[in-house]
């Protein structure tokens, strides 16, 4: 009898730990365009080739006549009832002063909870780490879209920052002045890692 809830109990062990895969955040980009999107199977999305330390730190450049200072921190994300499964991101705060008159324009860098930021990292692409960017100014018009950030190999101290704004949806009551206003995040700066 005890040979026999030996093995029940092992091959239930063996079972849930079948069941629960971790893979590469490389992998995780492959089902990004799949409608059925990650498997359920999965619990962990990890930086396996460690990716994401590169980026991790305090950025700093200059666009458009704006200063814009960036902090970029690795974090675990937990999983929640949307997703499932733990993931390694990048969360980001930004410091955005006008170079003329030194008027902070935006500010996230006070927020403590990863989670808040309005700026968090998801997946990969053609080598450039993609992030979300939310703008939290009450007064923004639909200033929102993906930010690519990517570093060169011969370089690791400049990096890429390409802002893509959300045009795909508008609501012209919250937004009627969408095609002259100007996003708080310029479309393409140069970054040196302080």
């Amino acid at each position: 009898m005890k040979k026999i809830i030996i093995l029940f109990i092992a091959l239930a062990l063996s079972t849930i730990s079948y069941a629960q895969v971790t893979i590469s955040l490389e992998q995780a980009e492959s089902y990004k365009d799949s409608p059925d999107g990650i498997p359920e199977d999965v619990v962990y999305v990890k930086d396996i080739n460690n990716k994401l330390p590169k980026f991790v730190g305090v950025w700093k450049g200059t666009a458009n006549g704006k200063s814009i200072e960036l902090h970029l921190n690795r974090f675990l994300h937990l999983p929640e009832s949307t997703d499932g499964f733990k993931i390694d991101q990048i969360a980001g705060r930004l410091l955005i002063i006008d170079s003329a008159t030194g008027q902070i324009l935006y500010n996230t860098l006070s927020i403590s909870n990863d989670e808040n930021t309005s700026l968090l990292g998801f997946y990969f692409i053609n080598n450039s780490y993609v992030m979300n960017f939310a703008n939290i100014n009450e007064n923004y018009c639909m200033d929102s879209g993906d930010v690519y950030l990517s570093i060169s190999s011969n370089d690791l101290t400049a990096m890429k920052l390409n802002f893509l704004r959300t045009q795909e949806w508008r609501s012209p009551s919250d937004c009627p002045n969408f095609s002259t206003y100007v996003p708080i995040l310029p479309k393409n700066v140069l970054l040196t890692k302080q």
